[in-house]
């Protein structure tokens, strides 16, 4: 039904970049990936429509995993070309995709020339280490982002809690959640816990 309230408003204003932005983010949300990223390259390639950072995180949302590596190069380049590499919520979703789709290296690579980072930036790389089994650089990230004078969020603990996870660190994972509670003035939630169940079931 989106799709066919989308081809009758298209044919009356086929440049509105908004419309082509909410049908891509649609089919992202909905696991529709070869959808989704169909309809970006029809409208860089085929419409000439220019995207916005919006658009850019919609479709890069759409790389799920390895198979969609060229799709995730396709749209960095037009990043690239469309000078949104310095845009920090495009670059933040060029972490998230490379780390997504395996290239750690390249997540790295895009997370170190992010010139002004947030606590969305940091949380993607900690996300990335996490997701790769590297926790120990998640733990050391997480520290510099405290060097840099941004203070962790539920986000970040659930992601270095995951970390831990992978590797077994069930006393640094308990520590984490007293530091939560004392230090960072973060209830845990249900998700925090379940990385520390998931830790001690692995333990037994």
């Amino acid at each position: 039904n989106a799709r066919l309230v989308f081809d009758q408003m298209s044919r009356h204003n086929s440049s509105d970049h908004v419309l082509w932005t909410t049908m891509i983010s649609v089919y992202s949300q909905c696991g529709l990936v070869d959808e989704s990223l169909s309809l970006f390259r029809k409208m860089i390639l085929e419409e000439g429509i220019t995207p916005t950072e919006v658009t850019f995180v919609a479709a890069l949302g759409a790389c799920v995993n390895p198979m969609y590596l060229e799709d995730g190069k396709f749209i960095h380049m037009n990043v690239s070309s469309m000078g949104f590499e310095s845009n920090l919520i495009v670059a933040t979703a060029l972490v998230s995709m490379y780390g997504k789709c395996g290239c750690l290296g390249f997540s790295e690579s895009v997370f170190s020339n992010i010139e002004k980072h947030g606590v969305l930036s940091w949380n993607a790389m900690i996300g990335v280490y996490a997701q790769h089994g590297e926790s120990f650089k998640a733990i050391q990230l997480v520290e510099q982002m405290q060097q840099k004078g941004i203070m962790p969020d539920t986000i970040t603990m659930i992601s270095i809690l995951n970390a831990m996870s992978h590797t077994g660190l069930l006393h640094e994972a308990l520590h984490c959640i007293l530091l939560m509670e004392n230090s960072y003035n973060i209830i845990p939630s249900s998700d925090h816990y379940v990385c520390i169940m998931d830790l001690k079931w692995g333990a037994l």
